[in-house]
């Protein structure tokens, strides 16, 4: 896993997939997520009256209210989660062209776009990544909760404190390096 210097490496979702695109909060313009996040479907969703009642469901529900009408051959449900589809494809492609991954997990609410979904996204990614590569990489829908982020980035915090204490330190300083009647500067 990458982080970076700032641990924004893998920020995927601001990657701008479209130079004259949706402006997003980050700054930026045309960003992945403003195409295929929760909240870019939910909007879609309201905005094309795809879904009944769809204003007052969370987002969450109105996406899950999506997939479901496609998998039960709604052809304007259908058209829009493969739409979404080709959005994380070209995510995809941004992905195995910069880390050359050996597998893409599609997580959140987005994977439960299930078979719709992942064929426009690996189509994508069949057309636009050189074949050597395209070839050793495999691209799944993930199994788990969408909360499952979350609690990912929640483990890597705390893996990241109990790896190096001193963080909790308000200079970044060991206990060591203090004088001894120098108090703690732990952050409480």
């Amino acid at each position: 896993m990458t982080g970076g210097e700032q641990g924004t490496a893998t920020e995927v979702g601001h990657v701008s997939i479209d130079i004259n695109g949706r402006p997003c909060e980050c700054g930026n313009v045309g960003c992945l997520e403003q195409y295929c996040s929760a909240v870019a479907i939910h909007q879609e969703i309201v905005e094309r009256g795809l879904v009944h009642g769809a204003e007052s469901m969370s987002h969450q529900q109105a996406c899950q209210a999506l997939f479901a009408a496609a998998e039960n051959g709604d052809a304007n449900a259908q058209e829009l989660v493969q739409r979404i589809g080709r959005y994380v494809g070209y995510g995809c492609v941004t992905i195995i062209n910069a880390f050359n991954s050996r597998r893409i997990v599609i997580g959140d609410i987005v994977s439960h776009g299930g078979r719709i979904l992942l064929d426009a996204a690996c189509d994508v990614v069949e057309r636009r990544v050189i074949p050597e590569v395209k070839d050793e990489t495999t691209i799944v829908l993930s199994d788990m909760s969408p909360d499952a982020t979350v609690t990912g980035a929640a483990a890597v915090a705390i893996e990241q404190l109990l790896s190096h204490p001193t963080l909790l330190t308000s200079r970044g300083e060991s206990d060591e390096s203090r004088e001894p009647d120098e108090p703690s500067s732990t952050v409480p």
